[in-house]
């Protein structure tokens, strides 16, 4: 730098680079991933009622939910003893976090629960909520009479 002349400008950040997260991530740097696809679905509680659940819809093979024995058709039901109440949530969490954190998830399969787990994994986008199965259907069936 010449004294007197201005600081050159910063290089662009990266694609897909997420801003500054609360946890300390920087900005254009690494994203965390959990390697699945997720949406939010009405389920059955235990009183008779309906409460909004994350589902996991699919897991990418070796990703950190794989890893962490994550499958199709569980529920996460909570993000570090925190209850869940839908997968934007999910995904907020993920994009808060850095690579390598790991998080405790408390997970329904077949009506039991189990704790896991998984170190967040680099790179990717953080996973984002998509629509139920019936409903993703439903919007991909041709419209009209």
């Amino acid at each position: 730098l010449v004294p007197g002349s201005p600081a050159p400008a910063p290089p662009p950040a990266p694609r897909g680079a997420q801003p500054s997260s609360s946890t300390g991530a920087p900005a254009g740097g690494p994203t965390a991933t959990m390697g699945m696809t997720l949406y939010s679905a009405l389920v059955d509680d235990s009183k008779g009622g309906k409460v909004n659940a994350v589902m996991v819809r699919a897991v990418d093979t070796n990703g950190p939910a794989d890893r962490a024995q994550i499958g199709p058709g569980d529920r996460i039901v909570a993000w570090n003893n925190v209850p869940l109440t839908g997968a934007e949530q999910f995904a907020q969490n993920v994009r808060s976090s850095k690579p390598g954190d790991r998080v405790n998830l408390t997970v329904e399969r077949n009506g039991k629960l189990f704790s896991t787990a998984p170190i967040l994994g680099s790179g990717g986008a953080a996973p984002a909520a998509v629509p139920p199965p019936a409903a993703a259907a439903a919007a991909a069936a041709p419209q009209g009479a």
